[in-house]
């Protein structure tokens, strides 16, 4: 249970990440 809850704590940290990432990639491409 305490690897599986880890686990999960890094794959919400990873995919706020991706988003963040997405989103100033967004941001760059809406500015040019």
């Amino acid at each position: 249970r305490a690897g599986f809850a880890r686990m999960g704590h890094w794959f919400d940290r990873a995919m706020g990440g991706v988003l963040v990432a997405l989103g100033i990639k967004l941001a760059l491409t809406e500015v040019r």
